[in-house]
């Protein structure tokens, strides 16, 4: 008797392999209804000294980096490899999905990844076995942990007066006491918070990430506007930016005055190299006249170290929620949504009305088959759910009074048939199938 039934087993199992080869076993007890995360289609860049932008290919790592356990603690001084750009998206008739993702590699006490993205306010950091072989180790830039001050250089000098005169081509004109010219070179991660005098309010200023690689420098000055009358702290960004703060959104709360350049005078009065965490550090003592008063403030600054990111990503990158809507959408469609080649309005059509629960009521009671039916012009039927989706293809069968339509789930290589009421169902919002 068990001999008899190893055949028999062996028979049925025989004969299943070979109606897969065909067209599949049916498998019961299957839900038709299964979305799932929605899959981005990505392009990762590397971003050169230039801030040109390459190509890479087999960058999954950039991908699927920053998704692992987290770390918030980095130690040692730093080398800073230039960082990765990369773009995700899936396209979709309601406008689609974008997700943005900055990647940067970190030598230190350990290797790190660092990453930002639209869904995170602070970086993201994940120690890692080591740097990827894609990482280009000739562009590692030296940072420390903290920022520090330093008489300026030569170089940063030039630089500072050629991107001022650019910055004039504008149309305004600052007169730069030239004395007051520093430099400060950047930490890793963190911002920099300016305040004048005792009481004033504190603005934040400069920030520094991981991804700025190409900023070596930030030139320090303070200058005046002989037309306005008006004060301004001038900042230089490496060789590529030049900005200007007017001194009246620093002064002190209660009383918001303007600094008038009347008499402005500056003097750099720091000590110390570098800047201590949360510590308020003397940098200028400004003088001028305020109402027929001479005055004497100090500028300070105060360097903020960066927060990262706690607990365990939620989720893999590309799978972030970046789009949210209101219930499913249902789409017939001839060729599969693709961002190599969007689909067209006429090559779509959404289920009629906006309560589309009883469509979803008649596929969920569809039954599994293991045969399909013809194909037409719309052949894919996609639900859409906030982040998550389901395609499948569909297919026809007429008979002599009804229409069979069949919905095939390509992952799961199953195929569903309608019930003759979940057929006309599905024909009620799709008429122009209707033969």
């Amino acid at each position: 008797m068990m001999i008899r039934n190893q055949t028999r087993n062996r028979v049925i199992g025989l004969t299943c392999a070979a109606i897969l080869l065909t067209s599949g076993c049916v498998k019961k007890d299957i839900p038709v209804v299964a979305l799932e995360d929605m899959t981005y289609s990505w392009t990762v860049e590397k971003i050169t000294d230039d801030l040109e932008t390459v190509k890479l290919s087999n960058a999954d790592a950039v991908i699927d980096a920053c998704t692992g356990e987290r770390t918030t603690e980095l130690g040692g001084d730093f080398t800073v490899y230039n960082p990765f750009l990369a773009h995700g998206s899936y396209n979709m008739p309601e406008g689609g999905y974008h997700h943005i993702k900055v990647v940067s590699y970190v030598k230190g006490k350990e290797f790190y990844v660092l990453c930002q993205d639209e869904t995170t306010y602070n970086l993201v950091a994940e120690t890692i076995d080591e740097i990827p072989e894609f990482v280009d180790l000739a562009s590692g830039k030296k940072m420390t942990n903290h920022p520090s001050l330093d008489t300026v250089s030569d170089s940063v000098r030039e630089t500072f007066f050629e991107l001022k005169d650019q910055y004039d081509s504008t149309g305004q004109s600052i007169l730069i006491l030239e004395d007051s010219l520093i430099q400060l070179t950047p930490s890793l991660y963190g911002s920099i918070g300016f305040s004048l005098g005792e009481q004033g309010m504190e603005i934040q200023l400069i920030d520094f990430t991981p991804f700025s690689t190409d900023i070596d420098h930030i030139g320090l000055a303070l200058g005046y506007d002989e037309e306005t009358e008006q004060a301004y702290l001038l900042l230089s960004y490496g060789d590529r930016y030049f900005n200007s703060a007017p001194l009246e959104i620093f002064s002190r709360a209660d009383l918001m005055q303007t600094i008038p350049y009347i008499y402005l005078s500056a003097k750099p009065v720091f000590t110390k190299d570098v800047l201590e965490p949360h510590v308020q550090t003397p940098v200028y003592e400004i003088s001028y006249e305020q109402d027929g008063q001479p005055v004497t403030e100090e500028i300070r600054l105060t360097y903020r170290p960066g927060v990262f990111e706690e607990g365990q990503a939620d989720r893999p990158a590309e799978q972030v929620p970046t789009y949210k809507d209101e219930g499913p959408l249902l789409y017939l469609h001839t060729k599969p949504f693709d961002d190599e080649s969007p689909i067209r309005d006429s090559e779509m059509m959404r289920a009629a009305g906006t309560d589309v629960n009883a469509l979803l009521e008649a596929i969920s009671h569809a039954k599994p088959v293991s045969r399909a039916g013809d194909e037409q012009e719309y052949r894919y039927l996609t639900i859409f759910e906030g982040m998550k989706s389901q395609e499948f293809e569909v297919s026809y069968k007429q008979r002599s009074k009804k229409l069979d339509i069949y919905l095939t789930d390509a992952k799961r290589e199953q195929t569903f048939k309608l019930t003759s009421e979940g057929a006309e169902t599905f024909l009620s919002y799709f008429p122009e199938v209707r033969p």
